[in-house]
């Protein structure tokens, strides 16, 4: 059997303040998981450890849900969400991260993905 590795949790700063994750693997490509609203990334707490056997995944709170910290005001959009959690994924080193969510987690997946830099031109 192979053994699932520990899920820790930890916090990135960002220009909205600091965004809380919970993270699983130590090699392997990154992945990127967002929740729907309003949730937290407490949903994937029973896939993370499977991932993390062959990956480094990372589920992380949206600004404003569970505990990350929330948006500086009204109106932030789903592009402003997403330039953030980029901005999560870049604090922690990701590179080249598969990103997925469920619901409104893949709108903030696609737009978190329009500010991370794109995959080399021959993808491995």
């Amino acid at each position: 059997m192979t053994h699932s590795p520990m899920t820790r949790g930890g916090y990135v700063d960002t220009e909205w303040g600091q965004v809380h994750y919970r993270a699983t693997g130590d090699s392997g490509p990154w992945i990127a998981l967002f929740h729907e609203s309003p949730l937290s990334s407490r949903v994937y707490e029973d896939v993370l450890p499977l991932l993390g056997r062959r990956t480094r995944a990372v589920a992380f709170d949206t600004p404003g849900y569970g505990a990350s910290d929330p948006p500086p005001g009204p109106g932030c959009e789903i592009p402003d969400y997403g330039r953030v959690l980029a901005q999560a994924a870049a604090g922690i080193g990701m590179e080249r991260p598969v990103l997925a969510g469920v619901h409104s987690g893949a709108s903030l997946a696609l737009a978190a993905a329009a500010h991370l830099p794109p995959p080399p031109a021959a993808w491995p």
